[in-house]
């Protein structure tokens, strides 16, 4: 990743094979980034795309593993941050740290370090897969 300021605007240029929302969590952490939006095009080797249903009220994802064109990215961040110390969770731990650092629930993410990368808690709760919590953002 790399990056430029100008005044109160950075510009992040996000290299090949980074993740984009484990980058940009890394990105606020460093720079102390509480609040902000963004927007961004590029493409992508893989993507997940999720949406919430509203019948349902849960998040369902679809992965695609081929090279796609990104033609709008958005979104806001709200309050970002590393958790330390680094907690390890199980499956059945989720729910009690998800009440800890998020606002409301099915409200933000907790990124989870897991044996198999780094993902949200939501793809771990999937998986069946425990790491250790590393990033609250919403």
């Amino acid at each position: 990743m790399q990056f430029k300021k100008i005044e109160n605007i950075y510009i992040i240029s996000i290299g090949r094979g980074e993740e984009i929302i484990k980058t940009l969590l890394d990105f606020c952490e460093k720079n102390k980034v509480k609040l902000g939006c963004f927007s961004g095009i590029g493409a992508v080797d893989k993507a997940e795309l999720a949406h919430y249903s509203v019948e349902t009220k849960k998040y369902s994802s679809r992965i695609f593993n081929e090279p796609l064109e990104i033609l709008n990215l958005t979104g806001n961040i709200n309050k970002c941050g590393a958790i330390k110390p680094r907690f390890p969770v199980t499956i059945m731990d989720y729910e009690k740290f998800e009440r800890r650092y998020l606002p409301a629930k099915n409200f933000g993410i907790l990124m989870v370090s897991t044996s198999k990368g780094i993902m949200t808690h939501e793809e771990a709760k999937k998986k069946g897969l425990g790491g250790v919590l590393i990033a609250y953002c919403y």
